[in-house]
Order: structure tokens, then sequence, then C-alpha cells
């Protein structure tokens, strides 16, 4: 991995970071949300490769382990679904997939409850 793409990935573990400080607290005390601490978690529950492809492809039942392992890291009442979910879209809508030069998870489909939003038509024709 180059110089930039270490940069990029720094960039986006902060985006995943901030995002998670904003929807789980509280019930995660905000003073004891750090960065490292939210990917940390992130990372043992859903796999060291976290990348925007891979958060839009988790199912609500890693979005229920999440919030679990989040609440058990902070020693508190563990997250809501809700609002971990709101902070994967949030970093989502920060770095979409492919944003890290990442495929898309070709197994995903929208309507299975991801966190990956709709894909729009593409029709050449002009909508009014």
């Amino acid at each position: 991995m180059d110089r930039r793409e270490r940069e990029r990935r720094a960039e986006f573990i902060q985006a995943l970071g901030e995002c998670f400080v904003e929807c789980v607290c509280p019930p995660i005390p905000f003073e004891n949300g750090l960065v490292a601490d939210f990917w940390d978690v992130v990372c043992s529950t859903v796999g060291d490769e976290v990348t925007p492809s891979r958060l839009a492809a988790l199912t609500p039942a890693d979005l229920r382990r999440l919030g679990a392992a989040l609440g058990e890291r902070f020693d508190t009442r563990a997250p809501s679904v809700r609002q971990v979910k709101s902070a994967i879209t949030d970093t989502l809508a920060r770095w979409p997939v492919g944003s890290l030069g990442e495929q898309a998870q070709p197994d995903v489909a929208p309507d299975s409850g991801s966190t990956a939003a709709p894909q729009r038509s593409r029709s050449s024709r002009r909508r009014k």
C-alpha cells in the first residue's frame, strides 16, 4: 500500500469513527468515543477488511452483532440497530462503495436488509 492509499485509508477510518460517535452516543458515553475504539470493534465484528463495500453488505444480523459488541466494549447498554445502521449509512454517505478502489460485494441486494442505497435507473429518458 503506497502513501496515498494509507492516507485515504486513515481518512476513511476517521470518518467511520466520527459517524459512530455522532450516532451511538448515547448510550456509548461521548467521552469514551475514540475513533480507534470504534474501528477496533468494527474490525473485530465484521472482519479486518473493512471497506465501504463491506459496510454496505452488512445484514440486520451483522448490525445487531455490531451493536452488541459496542455495548460490550464500552461496558454499557448496546446502541440500537437503528443507531448502528445510521452510523454505517452516514459513513457510506462520506465514503461510498468503491471510494477506496474496492469492488462492490457481488451477492448483496439492497432489499435484503443491507445498508446499501438502491440503485437508480440509468434510463436515457429524461425525467420531467
